[in-house]
């Protein structure tokens, strides 16, 4: 109709993709985190303990997941719990809890 308003509307899509798929230098994710963890020393793996803490750099020996893991960051959650990044062999990058308390 002559004179009446018309509305436009625009769409705007984005591509999401998760760190696991975002290319970085160009190898596949698979293949980073391989390069990654693939000079472990497995020897100087210590078993993954919600009650213990560790440092950038630890070799972590996940029991359930029978998976060895490098410590590759650390962070602060709100009420201060705390969590370790680990890079593992198989599982990727997961965050575990570190030091909460409880233990045997």
């Amino acid at each position: 109709m002559p004179g009446s308003p018309t509305r436009s509307t625009t769409t705007t899509t984005t591509s999401r993709r998760t760190a696991a798929t975002r290319p970085r230098d160009g190898a596949p994710a698979a293949a980073r985190r391989c390069d990654l963890v693939a000079d472990l020393d497995l020897e100087k793996a210590v078993p993954y303990r919600p009650w213990q803490t560790y440092a950038e750099g630890d070799v972590i020996h996940h029991l359930a997941w029978d998976d060895f893991g490098l410590v590759v960051g650390k962070e602060v959650l709100p009420g201060n719990r705390r969590v370790v990044m680990v890079r593992f062999t198989n599982a990727g990058t997961v965050r575990l809890i570190e030091q909460d308390g409880v233990g045997p």
